[in-house]
């Protein structure tokens, strides 16, 4: 794309997740003309998450007692994802963590909630609707499953896979 793009992220309590409040295209210099086509292939959402998984950070519990770390949240995604045989409080404990991680990177919460846990999105759904009713998680909201970003949270840049598919789901960087 010749030029510059330009995205301010706020949070929309309405929504209660992250929206994009402005976006532009600034062309490179004389002689480009921003085009309808241009500006369709502007991606705000990609560009959105993209970002936030470069600066969110997640306050994790630290070595000793009453220490917290802070950590990038790809890194915190990454070692939920490694963890193995979690009882189920364990399970639901991660996935209200996940699921709200989720909503602060703009990421579809119930598709990510899944592919960290390696759960189905119906088990992801199932876990965040008793989170929810069990009051521990009230902000969760089950909404159709939307579409999420061709980024994948724990390598951005590189292609993201299906795992079942085994389909590539990349988007250009």
């Amino acid at each position: 794309m010749p030029g510059t793009i330009t995205v301010r992220v706020e949070w929309d309590a309405a929504l209660g997740r992250t929206a994009v409040a402005f976006a532009a295209l600034e062309r490179e210099g004389e002689g480009v003309d921003i085009t309808s086509q241009m500006l369709r292939e502007v991606r705000t959402h990609w560009i959105m998450t993209r970002s936030a998984l470069e600066v969110v950070t997640v306050d994790v519990i630290g070595e000793g007692v009453g220490d917290r770390d802070r950590i990038p949240v790809r890194e915190f995604l990454s070692r939920v994802q490694a963890e193995e045989g979690r009882e189920q409080l364990e399970s639901l404990y991660a996935a209200i963590a996940v699921y709200r991680v989720a909503t602060a990177i703009s990421y579809p919460p119930l598709k990510l909630v899944s592919d960290t846990l390696k759960i189905s999105q119906s088990t992801a759904t199932r876990l965040m609707t008793r989170a929810r009713d069990a009051g521990l998680a009230p902000e969760v909201r089950i909404q159709e499953p939307r579409q999420a970003p061709a980024v994948d949270p724990y390598n951005p840049g590189r292609p993201l896979w299906t795992g079942l598919y085994e389909t590539p789901l990349s988007a250009p960087v």
